[in-house]
């Protein structure tokens, strides 16, 4: 089942009864807010810009940990991250794919990130994968 010490369960738990807020802060984007029966934070592209800014407003008793974000209708091609103003290389930690829909393609990104304070977490469509 799991290796991780019962307190990042509790954590986990915490992060999905108790999403932080999403809100955003740059982009022609609007935030959809945590989609609880699938877990994920939902974005919508609402202009031309494939590069969104969102500010998750994260404490103890609403914690972030492993994000993961739904940006509809992004298209598809490389993309680069930033969490707080550093570039989290596309990896382990920063994975992300597409699902593919009858008009568009959405962006489905997997971030392992933990944290208890606000985060600032950026994703920018680029022409190489970084």
């Amino acid at each position: 089942m799991t290796q991780r010490p019962f307190e990042d369960l509790v954590t986990l738990a915490r992060s999905w009864a108790r999403a932080p807020d999403a809100r955003i802060v740059d982009g022609d984007f609007e935030s959809a807010g945590f989609d609880r029966s699938e877990r994920v934070y939902r974005i919508v592209r609402s202009g031309p810009g494939r590069e969104v800014t969102v500010e998750f407003d994260a404490n103890e008793s609403s914690p972030l940990f492993n994000v993961p974000l739904l940006v509809e209708r992004w298209g598809t091609g490389p993309v680069s991250l930033l969490v707080d103003g550093r570039r989290v290389a596309h990896g382990p930690d920063f994975r992300y794919d597409y699902i593919h829909t009858l008009d568009d393609s959405d962006l489905i990104v997997w971030l392992a990130h933990q944290a208890t304070t606000n985060t600032t977490v950026r994703i920018s469509a680029t022409t190489t994968e970084e």
